[in-house]
């Protein structure tokens, strides 16, 4: 996919669930990204993230992040 189309498809689900692949060969990762903080199911907040795509290494996204009260947030 391309960085805009991960846009749209985030814009119009949401949230969308994308997997790509580990630096590791062989691996695959997976991660959420969201529109705003309601898809954040109210235990989290909006954070920055990347993913690499077909046109883009580090295509910019939001995710949310487990907010716990004991240091740094830590991802969902």
């Amino acid at each position: 996919m391309t960085c805009s189309a991960i846009h749209e498809k985030v814009a119009y689900k949401g949230a969308v669930v994308s997997m790509y692949p580990s630096t590791r060969p062989g691996l695959a990762l997976f991660n959420r990204y969201v529109s705003n903080s309601l898809s954040c199911l109210g235990q989290g907040a909006l954070g920055k993230a990347s993913v690499p795509t077909i046109d883009d290494p580090r295509c910019p996204v939001t995710t949310c992040y487990l907010v716990t009260g004991k240091g740094p947030a830590k991802k969902y």
